[in-house]
């Protein structure tokens, strides 16, 4: 429910996502979209796919939110796809436990708010929770129909799938491209010496990769294959991924990475700190040492952490939470085996013949889901509440509703550059005004200001300085006012 009305009420559309919809808009126009976004680390782009996955909705027009439901919906889907992954993970855990597990792990991810909130907006690297999950079960899939020789053809469309999701995934951001290839080149390399050196049908999954990038390959190709040269000069450049931190630093940077999960992620909001760090470092030790058995998908989830946290260790700036998100869903698994070790074949009227190191797992499961589920729900509703009922941040809608008060071939200020290029989005292709975009509050120009703000994951009202200024509109959510002299000497 959060990821859809989230998306409708669209708060969160700025610059990035102005620049996805322009994008888009300009290919219904005849352009071609042979590139993806620019990465913000080092001087390279993408490959385009990204920007194809936004494009079969905008058939219905030109409204913004059409470019970030895509991602809502596969938002959506992989509540259920989590479930399911960890059905498969439990593979040696009576059903029913498995079943109870993956129940509770889809409701915990339903509502973390990373994934919530990050999905209410068209955004690249959003959906790479949802196809690194088709990617690890399909890669278990092309395991077990190896073994049984299954469907010929059911093999090929599997091999042929998992090119195409890799393609998407080296599209959605520099961490799944530099990660995911090496990943897959395993895979290849595994399957073909296991199965007698049959080389056919990962050939053929390259194949499908090679088609899928066609329209960054045909840009590359009259561009002098410049944007893979500089991505190929950072792999092995020594102020690139290849960098001069040394070994020490480089493996406290790899556990902070992971650590740092359980307080921006985990409990947000808490800042449990070194509690919330120790908690992940049991997690992932326990699950550990508690899983039995050779499932595939288990192997490359940890192959998946191991080379991401390696290669994100060389990158000396601040981990965002959206770099993390090839490992999003670690404290979950590592919780459901965790669980799954407990519970299997266990009944409730044995609970207290439980042994003393059970009897703690179990007690720190409970308290580590529960107050996990909590604190997402706290901030994923004030989120929510930021985009719907009167205390409510401007969305898309009002912007459009206040530019029709304004009179033709005016000039409407807006410092933000983020937000000026949503508002020249919404002014050319939404409302097709002609309404000039400045930088500066000038005299005589308009300026659109909400009442309300989002701090620290609650809505609070915005303190607005109107001297100077004449309003013109208002409603419970913004207003529109003039300015009548320049605003520099309203600063004095």
């Amino acid at each position: 429910m959060t990821r859809i009305i989230g998306t409708i009420n669209y708060t969160q559309f700025s610059g990035d996502q102005a620049r996805d919809s322009t994008v888009i808009q300009r290919f219904w126009s005849g352009y071609a979209i042979g590139y993806g976004p620019e990465s913000s680390v080092g001087n390279y782009k993408l490959p385009p796919l990204y920007f194809y996955l936004l494009i079969p909705l905008t058939v219905f027009g030109t409204d913004p939110v059409l470019t970030a439901l895509p991602n809502a919906i596969l938002s959506m889907a992989t509540i259920f796809l989590v479930g399911y992954l960890i059905f498969k993970i439990l593979d040696k855990t009576s059903f029913n436990v498995r079943v109870i597990i993956s129940l509770i792990c889809s409701f915990w991810w339903s509502v973390m708010w990373g994934d919530a909130i990050l999905n209410n907006m068209s955004w690249n690297p959003s959906p790479i929770p949802f196809f690194l999950i088709l990617f690890l079960l399909l890669i278990q899939k092309i395991s077990e129909t190896a073994v049984i020789n299954s469907n010929q053809f059911k093999q090929y469309l599997s091999w042929g799938l998992l090119g195409f999701i890799f393609a998407i995934l080296i599209s959605l951001h520099s961490s799944t491209m530099f990660v995911m290839p090496i990943v897959y080149l395993i895979f290849l390399i595994e399957y073909s010496f296991k199965n007698k050196k049959t080389f056919i049908k990962p050939l053929f999954s390259v194949l499908v990769v090679l088609i899928t990038l066609i329209p960054y390959w045909i840009v590359e190709i009259s561009n002098q294959w410049h944007n893979t040269i500089n991505i190929v000069q950072l792999v092995f450049s020594p102020t690139g991924l290849s960098s001069k931190l040394s070994w020490l630093i480089k493996i406290n940077r790899a556990i902070f990475n992971y650590l740092e999960l359980g307080d921006i992620f985990l409990f947000p909001g808490l800042k449990l700190e070194y509690l919330s760090h120790f908690l992940m470092a049991g997690l992932a030790v326990g699950a550990l040492i508690v899983y039995k058995g050779g499932n595939t998908i288990w192997k490359y989830l940890w192959l998946v952490t191991i080379l991401y946290l390696y290669i994100a260790s060389s990158f000396d700036g601040i981990y965002h939470l959206h770099f993390k998100m090839l490992i999003w869903l670690l404290p979950i698994i590592f919780t459901a085996v965790i669980a799954g070790y407990i519970f299997d074949k266990i009944q409730v009227s044995s609970f207290f013949k439980f042994n003393v190191h059970k009897i703690i797992c179990f007690i720190l499961i409970i308290l580590t889901t529960s107050i996990s589920i909590k604190q997402n729900i706290f901030v994923t509703v004030g989120h929510l509440k930021s985009k719907v009922g009167s205390s409510r941040v401007i969305n898309t809608i009002d912007i459009s509703n206040y530019l029709t008060k304004l009179p033709e071939k005016t000039i409407l200020c807006v410092s933000d550059k983020g937000q000026r290029d949503a508002y020249i989005y919404i002014v050319k292709y939404v409302n097709k005004q002609l309404i000039n975009i400045a930088s500066n509050c000038d005299v005589g120009s308009y300026e659109i200001q909400s009442k309300y703000e989002l701090n620290n994951f609650q809505t609070t009202l915005k303190t607005i300085n109107l001297l100077n200024q004449k309003v013109i509109y208002e409603d419970s959510a913004g207003l529109v006012t003039q300015h009548l002299q320049y605003y520099q000497e309203l600063q004095k």
